[in-house]
Parts: C-alpha cells; structure tokens; sequence
C-alpha cells in the first residue's frame, strides 16, 4: 500500500518515546521478577504462606513482562498502514490501566486521535 508522502506528526514522536518508556518499565519488571525467583526463599512476607505461591507470581510477572516487551518493541517496526494506527491506539490504552500513566496516555490519546496521526497512517 502506497500513502501519501505525509510529514510525520508529533504525536508519533512521542508515541514512541512513550514505547520506550513501557519497555523500559517491563523490562525492568522482568529483572526484578527474575530477582525475585533467585531471592525468593528471603523475600517471604508471609512466612506460613506455600513456597509455591511466590515462585507461581514472580514466573507469570516475568513472563507477562516479557510479552509486554516484545509487543511494544513491535510498535517500532510496524509499517505504516490503518491497521497499525489501530495496534497502536490499543497500546495506549493499555498504559491507561496504570495510574501512573494516565497523565501520558490521555494526551496522547487525544492527540492520536486527530486528523494528522490518522493520515499518517492511511486512515480517513
């Protein structure tokens, strides 16, 4: 599909700043979960708690983080085609689950919705 030579909104520019934010923060959950799985022995809070119970946390945290990561990763390499606005405006909806990124995820929303991000991407 060939688009039009449409200059690049600043909205995608900080929608990808916004991407590497998000793999930095799972990729930092990722290392604090592998962590945990070394220390998770001192780490108990509960000490009447199963073993199993921490260990079965920290491996499904790591390996959401994971799929996190390569999920955003993949957001740089998509070409730019409607589908790909639509992949994208999920992955700003999904940082509006946090609390602490509804304060990014809202602007950019906004403006990810506008006419510019829309042409960009081929999409009327």
């Amino acid at each position: 599909m060939n688009l039009p030579a449409v200059p690049t909104p600043g909205v995608v520019k900080w929608y990808r700043f916004y991407c590497a934010v998000m793999i930095f923060v799972y990729t930092l959950t990722l290392a604090l979960s592998v962590l945990g799985l070394v220390f998770a022995k001192h780490w108990m809070v509960e000490p009447d708690a199963p073993p199993w119970l921490m260990t079965g946390y920290l491996v499904f945290l790591g390996m959401m983080s994971l799929a996190l990561i390569g999920v955003f990763v993949a957001a740089f390499f998509l070409p730019r085609v409607p589908g790909a606005w639509t992949y994208h405006i999920i992955l700003i909806c999904l940082g509006l689950s946090s609390p602490c990124f509804i304060p990014i995820c809202v602007p950019l929303l906004i403006y990810w919705l506008q006419p510019p991000a829309k042409a960009y991407f081929g999409r009327d």
